[in-house]
């Protein structure tokens, strides 16, 4: 309980509800740990986990709508409860290339394996998403799924209750939310695999299957739809089936490169999306005529020039970014920041500790 406290409060620190319950912390914890124990079917339903009523906010990005929830730190910290019993089940349980939204298991970890794929050859590929998937998962979908592995009624009416207002959907904004996503697909990684294509790999709901047998993709496609069905899911309309990009004899270039996962991948190399490079250098452009920089754009920036490291985009980089900003200065800029942090939580860190140990 108070590890997951401690991970949920990082860059939360100035945040009221946070100081108003670490200045009583004894007191929270204790309430804490009587609201765990009478959620539970038959418990006291004044002192049961009771969620607020959300309505969410609606933000637009990358030319998608979608509705972001926002939990109170109480609720958050029910999340982080959860998690923390969730998590080792999940990661144990998951197809080693599940990514997305997991520990270890980013876009890079993702592309070494792609570009193992890559480099290895194959002819054909199919790639796939799955429609709406965070607006589509149903609830008792995903209690089915948990209770295949999950012999624990206090966990799962606690998770039901954290998602009473949502018997559709996985909200997001629920640091529960993206664990219990890559979980209710389990199910439909082992399918593919039964299929024993040359490669597979998913990224939350995007999929990219490798064969070199174009009619065994086709039908991979067809066993992915009704396991989707099962799960009351549905693919995107826009998937497809086509040959891997290459270069015929008489110099002739058939087929596409794997747009997956912000990454452009073809058998000799990997660059990144046009819509990423283009954002990075406009960045960079702004940053370039910023009187003060904050640690905010500092990091930010620092991260798009991770994407650049990890691809082979030399090119942008240094005739579009190199020149505008210093990462060395935005380093500075990131350590300055990040050691003030250290210090304030160090010391609240060891005040909590101290407090948990007379609890």
């Amino acid at each position: 309980m108070i590890a997951a406290w401690i991970k949920l409060r990082k860059g939360k620190t100035k945040r009221r509800e946070v100081q108003i319950i670490e200045k009583n912390f004894d007191y929270y914890v204790d309430l804490m740990i009587e609201t765990l124990k009478e959620t539970r079917p038959g418990g006291d339903p004044k002192k049961q986990f009771t969620p607020s009523i959300k309505t969410g906010r609606v933000v637009y990005e990358h030319g998608k709508e979608r509705r972001i929830y926002c939990p109170s730190i109480w609720e958050q910290w029910v999340h982080h409860i959860v998690v923390q019993v969730l998590a080792p089940i999940i990661t144990k349980y998951s197809y080693r290339y599940s990514c997305g939204s997991m520990p270890n298991r980013g876009s890079i970890y993702g592309k070494k394996y792609m570009e193992r794929l890559t480099r290895k050859g194959f002819r054909y590929f199919a790639k796939l998403d799955i429609r709406h998937f965070f607006n589509s998962v149903r609830l008792d979908v995903v209690i089915k799924e948990l209770e295949e592995l999950i012999e624990d009624d206090w966990l799962i009416y606690l998770i039901r209750r954290i998602f009473l207002q949502f018997p559709k959907g996985l909200p997001l904004g629920f640091y529960i939310s993206q664990w219990l996503a890559n979980f209710v697909l389990r199910r439909l990684d082992l399918a593919i695999l039964e299929e024993s294509p040359l490669g597979f790999e998913r990224y939350m709901d995007d999929m990219v299957v490798i064969d070199n047998n174009k009619r065994h993709l086709h039908r991979i496609v067809v066993k992915i739809k009704r396991m989707l069905g099962s799960l009351r899911l549905k693919l995107k309309g826009n998937w497809i089936v086509t040959k891997f990009l290459y270069k015929k004899k008489n110099g002739e270039i058939i087929g596409r490169p794997i747009d997956f996962m912000g990454f452009v991948f073809t058998r000799n190399n990997t660059i990144l999306r046009k819509t990423i490079m283009v954002r990075a250098t406009r960045f960079a452009r702004k940053l370039s005529h910023a009187a003060v920089i904050s640690a905010r754009q500092a990091l930010s920036m620092v991260s798009r020039a991770g994407w650049f490291k990890h691809t082979d985009t030399r090119y942008v980089w240094d005739n579009y970014i190199k020149g505008k900003i210093s990462i060395a200065a935005l380093k500075k800029i990131i350590s300055k920041y990040q050691r003030r942090l250290n210090n304030e939580n160090s010391m609240d860190r060891g005040a909590l500790q101290l407090q948990a140990g007379a609890v």
